[in-house]
């Protein structure tokens, strides 16, 4: 919203208006449909006290001339009065005053936030990390649970909607203007119109499916991917290209724009903008809980149970052999392997070289005996990589290959900002200080400046790392 300033009469006329209720200290800021004014009540009224300050925003007299726009702010007040939280703004009163002119001054009371529009932190500040991103989150997941367990769907959440109070300290979720409940909010209106905002809008709405509590999570992902990136998951996309964005094209990792954004905060936000709604975290409240629990919520305890099993697998699935034929015989070998493997799970590993002339089906063998232990032993973690695969004077590999595909989640060291989101990673799983967990990023991705490292050097980074 833009900041005004309006002459001493006009708020006179104003408060004479509003029946001198309210004493108005001037606009804050305004809107499409109108203008929003710092008050103070000269008496008590319906949810505040004489002397309270408060927030008046003033339908545009155009708008307050056509009675659908007047019955809107009024329904808005009404939805608003249902909600009760600490991250919804406080929705009080509207109402309709008609002069003696026929006109109509329409106006709807909130209780006023010291703050700004996270839409404002952003533009000033950049992208918010670590506790304060996470906060947001959560104070948002908090008030949109808040919304829908009052049965509504706010429609058109975005950093423009969405306050933060001075010091950074609490988040408010302001204008239900296009809310509506959630047994009828439809995505489009009787003239074909969209209701809510294309950045923001989540895939089925798109498609003329209605509002939901799924749709509005969708919104909070896009706005959370800004509060922690800087940037729209789809900021190359404009006008018809974002709508297909929407619809088709997978968002961007967080960490590719942002390398410091954490694996459970890049988790979540994709989890938030999945295509599919039922992909999306089952309530804003559920999500809320996983936010506030962070690493410790049944959410990420279930994904690091599950994840490295589905890792192993692709791991395995990319480094394989075709298979054309069904592997038979090779018993003894087999049961020497599944000995090797019984003694390392009791804490007496050792590393095993494999030798044979080339076609003989060493890679066919380790092949099919992960295969079944990834099957019989479920927490196993398997880790490979193929040191004659990677570009000729790769230093430390298959070790630096292993490293990248573990700590990247599948990306190659090719990926975005690779160096930097490694080094984050290193520090953030590993006793490295920032210098060490550098030159590791820098060996894994195959910088010059690493591999002039000593050699005793690059083993220990290396040894450390895959410890």
């Amino acid at each position: 919203m833009s900041r005004l300033r309006p002459q001493d009469s006009d708020l006179d006329a104003l408060e004479r208006a509003l029946e001198g209720r309210f004493a108005l200290f001037g606009a804050v800021g305004a809107g499409q449909s109108g203008t929003v004014h710092r008050a103070r009540a000269r008496t008590d009224g319906p949810g505040w006290r004489q002397g309270e300050e408060l927030a008046l925003k003033i339908l545009r007299p155009e708008l307050a001339a056509d009675p659908s726009a007047r019955a809107q702010l009024l329904a808005e007040a009404k939805l608003g009065q249902k909600v009760r939280s600490p991250h919804v703004v406080r929705f009080l009163d509207a109402d309709d005053v008609q002069l003696d002119d026929g006109s109509h001054v329409a106006y709807l009371v909130t209780g006023f936030v010291h703050g700004r529009s996270l839409r404002d932190l952003l533009t000033t500040r950049g992208p918010a990390i670590g506790d304060l991103a996470l906060r947001i989150a959560a104070q948002c997941a908090e008030g949109l649970a808040a919304l829908h367990a009052a049965g509504i769907v706010h429609r058109d959440l975005k950093p423009e909607n969405i306050l933060i109070t001075d010091g950074d300290a609490e988040i408010r979720i302001a204008d239900l203007g296009l809310a509506r409940s959630a047994r009828h909010a439809p995505a489009f209106g009787s003239s074909g119109g969209f209701h809510g905002s294309l950045a923001y809008a989540a895939p089925e709405l798109l498609t003329g499916r209605p509002a939901s509590p799924a749709s509005d999570l969708y919104a909070l992902g896009v706005v959370l991917f800004e509060v922690v990136t800087g940037h729209h998951p789809f900021a190359d996309h404009a006008g018809d290209e974002m709508l297909h964005a929407h619809l088709h094209v997978r968002p961007p990792k967080a960490s590719h724009i942002q390398p410091r954004t954490s694996a459970f905060l890049e988790t979540v936000l994709a989890e938030l903008l999945a295509k599919d709604p039922s992909e999306r975290p089952a309530s804003a409240a559920d999500l809320a809980a996983t936010l506030r629990d962070g690493e410790s919520s049944a959410f990420w305890r279930a994904r690091e149970r599950v994840a490295p099993v589905l890792a192993s697998r692709r791991r395995l699935d990319a480094l394989r052999r075709s298979r054309h034929t069904a592997f038979f015989g090779r018993r003894d070998e087999r049961r020497a392997l599944d000995r090797l493997l019984d003694r390392a799970l009791r804490g007496a590993g050792r590393t095993t070289l494999i030798q044979g002339h080339g076609g003989v089906g060493r890679r066919r063998l380790l092949d099919e005996c992960i295969d079944g232990w990834l099957e019989t032993h479920p927490g196993l973690t398997f880790l490979g990589g193929i040191a004659d695969g990677n570009p000729a004077g790769r230093v430390g590999a298959p070790f630096t290959q292993i490293l990248v595909d573990a700590f990247l989640d599948g990306d190659s060291e090719d990926s975005p900002r690779a160096v930097e989101r490694l080094t984050a990673r290193f520090e953030e799983g590993h006793a490295f200080d920032e210098a060490s967990a550098r030159a590791l990023a820098q060996l894994c991705a195959g910088d010059a400046r690493a591999v002039e490292l000593p050699l005793a050097a690059r083993a220990d980074l290396l040894a450390r790392g895959i410890e």
